[in-house]
Formats: C-alpha cells, sequence, structure tokens
C-alpha cells in the first residue's frame, strides 16, 4: 500500500527542481524551453515568496494597526459603554426612586386608610363600651343620691321648719313689743299688719342663700341673671315669657311698696329682660340689682385719745339732749361687744341674704363716732342716743365687701319703721332707678337721708345714693380744712366734715384712725340728728346751712358745698 507523502514546502519544491535541472543538463537540447520555463517559474517563485515575506510583514503591520485600532476601539467602546452605563444607571435610579415613592404613597394612603377604618372601630367599641358603663354608673349614682336627697331633704325639712317656727315667733314677739311701745303716738307706723307679717314670714323662708356670679359692664357691678323690681301694692306684675322666674316677692311696710325679685334668662342680655319686664308693669319700675361697696381708708392704728376736732357751736350736744334721739345707720355689722359699743343703746338688724362673712371694721367705726363712749378713753358726738344700725354688707366670693340694691331698700324700709329722723349711709354705687325711688319715699315721711360723697377722686363723675336729688352729700377735710384729696366733687356736695385721720373704735378692739369721705358722713348726721330733737319742720338743716365755716370761694361751690359744720364736741 503505497502511502501518501507530506507536503514539501516552498523551498524544498525549488531544491528539488534545481537537482532535476542538472540531472536533466544532457538533454539540455531537449530541454532549454523548459529550463527557461523552470528559471522563470523559479524566479516567480523566488519573488512570491518576497511578496509572501511583504504580505507578512504587511499583515504583522497590518495585525498591528488594526490591534491598535482594536485597543482604541475597545478602549472607546468601554468608555462609551461607561458613560452609557452611568446614565442607565443614573435612569435606573430616577425610576427606582419615582416607582419607590410612588409605592410609599399608595403604602402611606393605605395604612392611613386601615388607620381610619380601626380608629373608626376603635371608636365605635369605646364609646359603646363607656356608655354601657357610664350608663350604670348613673344609674347607681342616682339611686344613691335620690337616698341621700330624700333623707338630707327630710332632716333639713325638719330642721328649717323648726328654725322658722322659732324664729317667726320671736320675731312677731319683737314686733309686739315694739307695737305696743309705738302704740301712744299716732305718726308711728303699726307692726300688726297681715302684710307685715308676712314680710317677716318672707324675710325667715328666704333668710339665706348662695350668691350667683356677679358680672361689671362699663365699670358697674351687679348680680348676675337677676333684676328687683319696685311696685305699688295694687300694682299687677305681668310677665309674659315663661323663661322669667318671680324668685320673692315682700311687702314693704314702711315704704308701702312691694319688691320682687326675678331671676332672668341666661341666653338672653340683661339690658333686653330690663326693657320686656319695664314694658309689663303697670306701676313702678324695674333695674338691676346693683352692688355698692364703702368709702373709707383705713389708717395705721394709734392709740390717741378722741379730742375736740375743730368744731365750735353754742349747740352743745349734753347728755340731757341726747338721751332722746334717734338716728339710723346703714353700714357693715357692728360689733357690740367692744369696749366704746358694749354698753351704748344700739339695735341691729341684718338684711344680708347671701352667705358670707359679715366684716365688722366700718361699721363699728362709724358707729363709735356717733355713739361711742368708753369714759376717759373716747366719746362719740352723740354718745347716749339710740341706734339703729342695719347690716348690708358681706364679704363676696372675690373677697370684696359689698351690699346689693335689694339689702339696701330692705334696710331702709326697716328703718322708716323705727321712725328715725337721720339714715346715714356711708357707701356709694351707681345709678339705680329703685333705690332712688326707695329714698324719695323714705323724704317724703320727713327723714333725712345724709351720703358719703365718694373716694374715687376729683374727676370721677357723681356717685350714689349721695348725688340723689334732696340727699345731704358729705365731703371730708382735715384739720387744717383742706380737702381730702380722694374726694368727689359736684354740684350735689352739701358739707363738708372732718374725714381725714379720725380716731375711731377699731372692731378688733382698741382704735385706730380712718379717713374717708365716709368717715366725714356721722358728724353730719349726728348733728343733724341733736338739731332734730330740738328744732321743727326741718329747719335744723337750713341752720346748719347757715353755721358753716365758708372754705374755698365765697358761697355755695362743688367742692365744700355750703362749707365746714359746726358744733362743739364734749
Amino acid at each position: 500500500m503505497i502511502k501518501s507523502l507530506p507536503p514539501l514546502s516552498y523551498k524544498q519544491c525549488v531544491q528539488l527542481l534545481i537537482c532535476a535541472f542538472y540531472i536533466l543538463l544532457p538533454f539540455n537540447w531537449t530541454l532549454t524551453l523548459a529550463s527557461e520555463n523552470i528559471e522563470a517559474e523559479a524566479m516567480l517563485l523566488i519573488d512570491g515568496q518576497a511578496a509572501e515575506e511583504a504580505a507578512a510583514e504587511a499583515a504583522e503591520k497590518a495585525a498591528e494597526e488594526a490591534a491598535e485600532a482594536a485597543q482604541k476601539a475597545a478602549e472607546q467602546a468601554a468608555q462609551e459603554a461607561e458613560e452609557a452605563a452611568e446614565e442607565a444607571a443614573e435612569q435606573a435610579v430616577e425610576r427606582a426612586a419615582e416607582e419607590a415613592e410612588q409605592a410609599a404613597d399608595q403604602a402611606v394612603e393605605q395604612a392611613a386608610q386601615e388607620a381610619e377604618e380601626a380608629a373608626e372601630e376603635a371608636a365605635e367599641q369605646a364609646a359603646e363600651q363607656a356608655a354601657e358603663e357610664a350608663e350604670q354608673a348613673a344609674e347607681e349614682a342616682a339611686e344613691q343620691a335620690a337616698e341621700e336627697a330624700e333623707q338630707a331633704a327630710e332632716e333639713a325639712a325638719e330642721q328649717a321648719a323648726e328654725e322658722a317656727e322659732e324664729e317667726t315667733e320671736e320675731a312677731a314677739e319683737r314686733v309686739a313689743e315694739d307695737a305696743e311701745e309705738e302704740a301712744g303716738d299716732e305718726s308711728d307706723y303699726k307692726f300688726s299688719s297681715e302684710k307685715q307679717k308676712n314680710y317677716i314670714a318672707n324675710l325667715s323662708a328666704e333668710r339665706i342663700r348662695i350668691l350667683d356670679e356677679s358680672f361689671r359692664e362699663n365699670g358697674i357691678e351687679a348680680i348676675d341673671n337677676e333684676m328687683l323690681v319696685l311696685t305699688d301694692d295694687d300694682a299687677e306684675l305681668n310677665i309674659q315669657s315663661g323663661n322669667y322666674k318671680v324668685e320673692e316677692q315682700i311687702y314693704l311696710e314702711g315704704l308701702d311698696l312691694v319688691l320682687t325679685r326675678i331671676r332672668t334668662p341666661e341666653d338672653v342680655k340683661i339690658s333686653r329682660s330690663l326693657k320686656e319686664v319695664s314694658q309689663n308693669l303697670e306701676k313702678g319700675d324695674v333695674d338691676l340689682n346693683h352692688i355698692y361697696e364703702l368709702e373709707s381708708d383705713e389708717l395705721p392704728k394709734t392709740d390717741t385719745v378722741f379730742k375736740d376736732t375743730g368744731f365750735s357751736s353754742a349747740d352743745t350736744l349734753s347728755s340731757d339732749q341726747t338721751a332722746y334721739i334717734k338716728l339710723g345707720l346703714i353700714d357693715t355689722q357692728i360689733n357690740q361687744t367692744h369696749s366704746a359699743l358694749i354698753n351704748q343703746h344700739i339695735i341691729t338688724k341684718d338684711f344680708v341674704p347671701y352667705e358670707g362673712v359679715r366684716p365688722e371694721i366700718h361699721g363699728t367705726s362709724v358707729a363709735s363716732i356717733m355713739v361711742g363712749n368708753e369714759p376717759e378713753i373716747f366719746s362719740g358726738i352723740i354718745s347716749d342716743a339710740t341706734l339703729y344700725t342695719a347690716s348690708v354688707f358681706f364679704t363676696m366670693p372675690s373677697d370684696k365687701v359689698a351690699a346689693t340694691t335689694e339689702s339696701l331698700i330692705l334696710a331702709l324700709d326697716w328703718l322708716v319703721q323705727q321712725n328715725v329722723p337721720i339714715i346715714n349711709m356711708s357707701l356709694s354705687g351707681p345709678e339705680n332707678k329703685l333705690l332712688e325711688i326707695a329714698i324719695a319715699r323714705v323724704m317724703e315721711k320727713g327723714i333725712i337721708i345724709v351720703a358719703a360723697v365718694g373716694n374715687s377722686g376729683p374727676n370721677a363723675p357723681p356717685l350714689y345714693p349721695a348725688a340723689y336729688e334732696g340727699v345731704v352729700a358729705v365731703t371730708a377735710v382735715d384739720n387744717d380744712h383742706q380737702i381730702y384729696l380722694r374726694a368727689n366733687r359736684g354740684h350735689h356736695v352739701t358739707f363738708a366734715a372732718l374725714g381725714v385721720d379720725i380716731l375711731a373704735a377699731r372692731a378688733g378692739g382698741g382704735y385706730h384712725t380712718q379717713t374717708g369721705t365716709s368717715i366725714a358722713a356721722p358728724f353730719v348726721s349726728s348733728i343733724l340728728a341733736n338739731l332734730a330733737s330740738t328744732t321743727q319742720n326741718h329747719a335744723y338743716l337750713q341752720k346748719l346751712k347757715e353755721n358753716t365755716i365758708d372754705l374755698g370761694p365765697p358761697g355755695f361751690d362743688n367742692i365744700y358745698g355750703y362749707g365746714l359744720i359746726q358744733a362743739e364736741i364734749e
């Protein structure tokens, strides 16, 4: 079997041809042409080898250039790929962020919705449970409260009945005694009428009540949701609305008037309520239950003995003259156990219908200036006179010491029944139509009202009751006859009296100095009460005007009135 030879290389083929040439040389003549051809072919082969080498070099060079180009292309492609990758990454991040934000919003909305639904469901369940528990607790509390209220009501009713019976009996006894004492005088007022018995019964039944809130408007204070009506005895009180409630009606024996206290609707302005009730009145008037304040300033304690303070006149207030003098005082409660008052002729009555402490400082001081007496220590102006004191002030929940229009009218009615010729009112407040009516009715009976002008300053508007027509309005001066700087002024000022650093009894014992127009007022009241016991037909008031010391501009003026009153104090 003939095996195939391996292929010859280019160089081997050339060598083989050359050998064959020399072998065949003898056959030159036949082979010339062939040799030429062979030589040509050999040359071609040589040229082909060179071309191959050149091609190889060219190929190598091309390969190198291709490699370089490929490397450059690869680098450029890598750069472009990197840039494309970065751009793709940024776009992917943005798309991912947007998709995440949308997913988050959807998740929040879904969570909120689910939370709202869960909260509503929980709230409904809690409300149902709370309602059931509250209903059960309310039923238990109502049962317990009903039992306690029933028991307390029974106890309170028994106690109130006992107290009312005792108080009514005591009041009836006092009325009978007073009526018996006054029976010989036709001008005195009787206490035995059926109306007066009802009046006493009403006072007993409505003795104390809790103070509701007060309100202040434009500087004027009054009891909230309450009004007062003052009418003639035969007047009809027509209240059309069921929202108004008549709390109390009292017949005033001394004034021959009926005082009605009305509770107004809480959701209606008080001004509208006043207008509605006023339109339905046949006779009388309606106003707020205003609040009034005291008019004095307490100064540091002193133990100086009370001395002559500068009064001088032919009118000497001796014991013989003052033994039968009566005068009235509307003020705070007084301390009758004080050494200057314990042995004096003092009759007191409380007209405060509210809970609260009854202060004693102011009333004790004023009463001591009028009728106080502690031998060799202190002496008032008319120490042997009988003083009727009506307590109208109490301490409000705000710690303010105040009196109401209602208490003032009741006090005036009682003092009229005591036949006092002079009533001292060392207090001030807003204008009130009902108080004006009551004071006018008092003055119609020949009784003089003396009031402090107030301590609000020289530029302050007039205060009441001092500014009512016919009231004797008193201002204060010091020992040098200089006006008290805080005293009110105006054409209503009637007299001036000492009212600065005046020694007076202190409620807690001992003595202290007091200043204010309310301390000056009792000087005028005491002098007038003394003159009233010796002078007829109110000539004593004119007599006092004619014997004053003229201060300030000549004649009557808005600061001192007719001037400083005169009297000698023993």
